[in-house]
């Protein structure tokens, strides 16, 4: 009887073998092998829009379907194979049911990120709106598109489908008046600045047609000619690095001999330099500024 009673004690104390379950580490590890960066795709079908969002197995996915040694070093537990196994697996299995439920409670802070993505894509949808205006106004000339670029502008505010911050009539009357005051300014700047450079391109033009064409014997010319507070940018080239053409709305790099510069991108140029903050930093690209000394235009 005792025999038999250790027997069964020694038979109830036997450990048992459980299956290796899944760990986070090893979902991490799996989910950062088979990420990759998703490939859009726009299609229209009749009446409609399609955002197609691609997420493409990895090459080794695909080889370790046919080779077992393989998918063994790769997968080091059941629960990983039967994760494997659904993203391998025939569509519409319990991998699409597994993102259409995480899609709908997945979140990003408290914000569910179904929300957050329809933002997204409706800051993608109005910006391809301008776009196209955009477009369309290249082919009709340089004074339809400023007046474009102005509406293309206020498109975002005017798009947006969640009111702003909520201020008083006081206070928006305050902020039109600064802005105003603002790109009033800029366009007096503007206007006297272009004038002055006008002048330099005819000088600079007189002076390569007699043979100067060297950049540092025209630079010293035009400093002596021209004592002008913006020749300071003109002389370190920094004014260069901000020219802007208005046809394909690009910035290049030019320099003074070159004359490859419009008097309105030269001038934008050099307000671009002394617009600059206290850090150094440009507060305003040339577009961005152009389009201020327009609505400082008087009306």
């Amino acid at each position: 009887m005792i025999g038999d009673n250790s027997l069964r004690r020694q038979e109830s104390y036997s450990p048992r073998r459980f299956v290796r379950l899944a760990r986070a580490d090893d979902l991490g590890r799996l989910a950062k092998k088979w990420w990759r960066r998703p490939e859009l795709t726009i299609r229209r079908p009749q009446h409609a829009t399609e955002f197609v969002f691609l997420l493409p197995n990895p090459p080794w996915a695909l080889k370790a379907a046919n080779d077992r040694a393989l998918r063994a070093r790769l997968i080091r537990s059941p629960d990983e194979e039967d994760v494997y196994r659904a993203l391998v697996g025939q569509p519409n299995g319990i991998w699409t049911q597994a993102l259409e439920k995480a899609y709908a409670n997945a979140t990003v802070g408290k914000k569910p990120i179904c929300q957050q993505f329809d933002t997204l894509l409706y800051k993608v949808f109005v910006k391809a709106l301008g776009t196209v205006v955009a477009k369309s106004a290249t082919e009709l000339g340089d004074d339809y598109i400023q007046v474009v670029e102005k509406e293309i502008r206020n498109l975002p505010p005017e798009a947006r489908r969640t009111p702003g911050p909520h201020l008083s009539a006081n206070d928006r009357a305050e902020r039109a008046r600064r802005r105003h005051s603002n790109a009033r300014r800029l366009y007096i700047r503007y206007n006297l600045v272009m004038a002055q450079v006008q002048e330099l391109r005819r000088f600079l033009a007189r002076r390569k047609d007699k043979g100067v064409t060297d950049d540092a014997a025209l630079l010293k010319e035009a400093s002596q000619q021209f004592t002008y507070d913006w020749m300071l940018h003109i002389a370190s080239g920094e004014a260069f690095q901000h020219i802007v053409d208005f046809k394909t709305g690009l910035e290049h790099h030019s320099s003074l001999a070159s004359l490859a510069w419009s008097p309105r991108a030269l001038t934008l140029g050099i307000m671009v330099c002394e617009e600059k903050g206290a850090d150094g930093r440009a507060r305003q690209g040339p577009k961005g500024l152009y389009r201020l000394v327009l609505d400082g235009a008087p009306r």
